[in-house]
């Protein structure tokens, strides 16, 4: 029989010291989604979720801490790490050498969607020509792979325009700020959740011309065994889905 465990409202304690009881080892969990729904302005989210949740699972075993991280800040982290690391909501295909590391199962399946508004003119992302004017947006640091648009925007044909909250991408394509974007679903689905089926009309439309699909997992480096085998036992059946208000949800095992 599996459960649905709902979005706490817990306080913020990325940057916190934790207080343990003797015995318990403190795990620091990172994650460099620091956006809804993985972490919002009051530090709660799915990363806080995941950590309360894991804590509560080893009965004071370990104490889970969230340690949100900028944007390409896993980088730095990774090249110099402090000790025991775990990375929550990562991809292997988005580091360079994800065989490093010790992958856990798939927690959620995600994409990153392509995004206008109703009755956005033609373009060719092959072709720069076709770029001429649009002005885009995304996460900073992201990666498009589209020859036409990163050479309209080397040209400055084109303008790339990013915002760090998915949410202000999302406002600025609404109001007409900016004319393309990309945005992950998980957050996407969130955005819509939040603004009901009032603002339907009013919300963009995603684009049929490039959909990337992956796995948000999480991996460890330098844990060592008890720690892995209790990952491994806690997380091998946890999923996150979508749902609805909240818009995503984290379904365990008892």
């Amino acid at each position: 029989m599996r459960k649905i465990l709902p979005v706490l409202l817990a306080a913020f304690v990325g940057l916190l010291p934790v207080v343990a009881w003797a015995g318990t080892v403190v795990v620091p969990v990172y994650s460099y989604a620091d956006f809804p729904p993985f972490l919002d302005t009051g530090g709660a989210g799915l990363s806080q979720d995941m950590c309360s949740w894991l804590s509560i699972r080893s009965k004071g075993r370990y104490e889970f801490e969230l340690r949100p991280l900028p944007p390409g800040g896993i980088a730095g982290l990774l090249a110099r790490p402090p000790g025991t690391v775990m990375v929550l909501w990562a991809a292997p295909q988005w580091l360079p050498h994800p065989e490093r590391y010790r992958w856990g199962e798939p927690l959620m399946a995600d994409a990153t969607v392509m995004l206008a508004m109703p009755g956005v003119r033609r373009f060719d992302l092959g072709d720069a020509r076709s770029m001429f004017g649009i002005r885009f947006g995304g996460l900073p640091g992201q990666n498009y792979p589209f020859a036409g648009l990163r050479k309209a925007v080397a040209t400055h044909a084109a303008s790339r325009i990013d915002s760090v909250r998915p949410a202000e991408t999302y406002a600025r394509l609404q109001h007409s700020a900016l004319d393309l974007a990309f945005l992950p679903k998980s957050a996407l689905q969130l955005l819509r959740d939040q603004q009901g089926p009032a603002m339907e009309g009013s919300q963009p439309v995603e684009l049929p011309l490039w959909l990337e699909h992956y796995q948000r997992s999480y991996f460890t480096f330098k844990a060592d065994s008890d720690l892995q085998k209790f990952l491994q036992d806690q997380l091998g059946s946890v999923r996150v889905l979508p749902g609805s208000m909240p818009a995503w949800r984290i379904l365990a095992a008892p």
